[in-house]
């Protein structure tokens, strides 16, 4: 699903490297993956998982590259065992990101789309003629906030500028259950003093429900929760009772436990959530992030086809 993307055709492709014979799909579903790639020796996937099954219908594939830097849905033992090397396109899109990440943290902490919807929806600020009553409590400024980061990679370091430069005091969470490292903070304080915690993690066995009942029980009041890196990385079920029972003043999110999420499945569709805001995993889209991605793509291929190694996952 490059092309619904922006990512480059055949065109652009065959440009530099001319030994490919490029296919390309606007959108592919879970049962049109092995078909699609029956005769395919290299496939380009975002987030369509390419399963075990798969792999069986398709004997000539030896590639896969990813267009993100996440490959968590990647079944390693089985690539491996069928010799399929897999490449990604690493930090692409680490500035939309993080940039996504305090758009969503200032549309959380200054409510903007609940106050947009009694604006739109009702008479309520023209018979008040005022809507400050909608803050529990008064705002906190930039420079009044402490931000909390978990994983502190290129994303991590990326977001940590932007708070900087905004006046927020940052503090980099050590990784949950390990000693502290001289400039970080154990995970626990991170929890119980950070007004805004951001997750920038990458999701594996140590970060899968990184963030529970009980670490939202330690949060502050009035803190607010961002996961723009994978989902699971927060149990979503917790994360609704914490914002019913008022145990954290909001969260906003951008990737999910399931995705696309479904109404009547995700948690987080439940009607009348408490400020908070979602957005459909579209952090990464930006004009930069695209021309990042074709300048990835265009040169794992060509190193790949010239026999060479370059961002090589497996």
């Amino acid at each position: 699903n490059l092309h619904e993307a922006g990512v480059p055709g055949p065109t652009r492709f065959y440009q530099f490297v001319e030994s490919i014979r490029y296919m390309g799909y606007s959108s592919t579903t879970p049962d049109e993956i092995a078909q699609r790639l029956r005769d395919a020796t290299i496939a380009i996937t975002t987030m369509t998982p390419i399963s075990i099954k798969d792999l069986d219908h398709c004997p000539s594939l030896k590639c896969i590259l990813v267009t993100s830097t996440g490959v968590d849905w990647i079944d390693r033992d089985a690539f491996m065992q069928r010799g399929i090397r897999v490449l990604n396109t690493p930090h692409t899109n680490i500035a939309a990101v993080a940039e996504h990440a305090i758009a969503l943290y200032f549309a959380s902490r200054r409510r903007v789309v609940e106050l947009h919807g009694i604006m739109t929806t009702t008479d309520e600020y023209y018979e008040r003629r005022t809507l400050k009553h909608g803050f529990p409590e008064l705002p906190l400024g930039c420079s009044q906030e402490t931000l909390g980061i978990f994983g502190y990679g290129h994303l991590g370091k990326r977001i940590e500028s932007i708070a900087t430069a905004l006046g927020m005091r940052v503090m980099v969470a050590e990784r949950k259950g390990q000693p502290s490292r001289d400039g970080r903070v154990a995970f626990e304080d991170v929890l119980r003093e950070a007004t805004v915690l951001i997750i920038a993690a990458p999701k594996n066995r140590d970060t899968i429900e990184m963030i529970s009942k009980d670490e939202l029980k330690m949060m502050r009041g009035n803190a607010i929760l961002i996961n723009v890196a994978r989902g699971g990385i927060v149990n979503e079920k917790d994360l609704v009772k914490a914002l019913r029972n008022g145990w954290i003043g909001g969260a906003a999110v951008d990737v999910y436990d399931g995705e696309p999420p479904q109404r009547g499945v995700s948690h987080l569709l439940e009607d009348d959530i408490p400020n908070l805001i979602l957005s459909p995993h579209l952090a990464w889209l930006s004009a930069q992030t695209i021309a990042n991605l074709q300048e990835g793509i265009i040169k794992g291929l060509t190193a790949y086809v010239a026999g060479e190694s370059v961002n090589v996952i497996l």
